[in-house]
């Protein structure tokens, strides 16, 4: 589950956390 590549925005999305519970 490649979320953060480049399509969404730093801004909106400064802490997103995975299903497993893992911060990326």
């Amino acid at each position: 589950m490649n979320m953060l590549d480049g399509q969404l925005d730093p801004a909106e999305f400064q802490t997103f956390t995975l299903s497993d519970g893992t911060e990326v």
